[in-house]
């Protein structure tokens, strides 16, 4: 079973920023890490997921995503430590980032009630990261302890959002938005 299956309910629409190469390669090569822990994984695509929105209106959607996005800049995020949400949820947490605070709260302001409980500004649940490895069947506490002193933080940077559709066959990229400027 997929991760995603217990959000699907039809069209699953999330919406991604996502790294300048430097980072996204970085960003890659560290989880590749995880090949030495028997962890296999069908694609690397590190991104931070500002939105979940089960059922919402394709169209409506991505219409908002372009409007808002085109006037957004480029921003700079520290990647600060590894992390385990939960045993089973292995990430990689920035640093608490003003900018990515204000464009998550600031793009929710519009379409929030069809946002689910992890990505909605009401309920403080959001915890911006980029997950590298989410298993129920393994507890990934030994996997945590063996690379968080291998984490270097550093500073990366956002520089487009995607929106996705995520249904019981994977994921489909609908839109790419560069920021401006970028």
């Amino acid at each position: 079973m997929l991760w995603y299956n217990k959000f699907s309910m039809g069209k699953n629409i999330f919406i991604l920023l996502t790294f300048d190469d430097e980072t996204t390669k970085r960003l890659q090569a560290f989880k590749e890490e995880l090949y030495a822990f028997d962890v296999h994984f069908d694609y690397n695509h590190p991104h931070i997921t500002i939105a979940n929105y089960p059922g919402i209106n394709t169209v409506t959607i991505k219409k908002y995503a372009e409007h808002f996005f085109k006037k957004i800049k480029p921003f700079p995020i520290i990647l600060a430590k590894l992390a385990l949400i939960d045993k089973h949820l292995l990430v990689i947490e920035p640093i608490d980032n003003s900018r990515l605070n204000e464009i998550h709260h600031t793009f929710h302001e519009a379409y929030d009630e069809y946002s689910t409980i992890y990505t909605t500004m009401k309920d403080g649940k959001y915890m911006p990261h980029i997950t590298l490895h989410y298993d129920l069947e393994r507890d990934l506490k030994p996997i945590f302890e063996e690379l968080a002193p291998k984490f270097v933080s550093f500073t990366g940077f956002i520089t487009g959002v995607e929106v996705s559709q995520i249904n019981d066959n994977g994921f489909k990229i609908l839109r790419r938005i560069l920021l401006k400027g970028a």
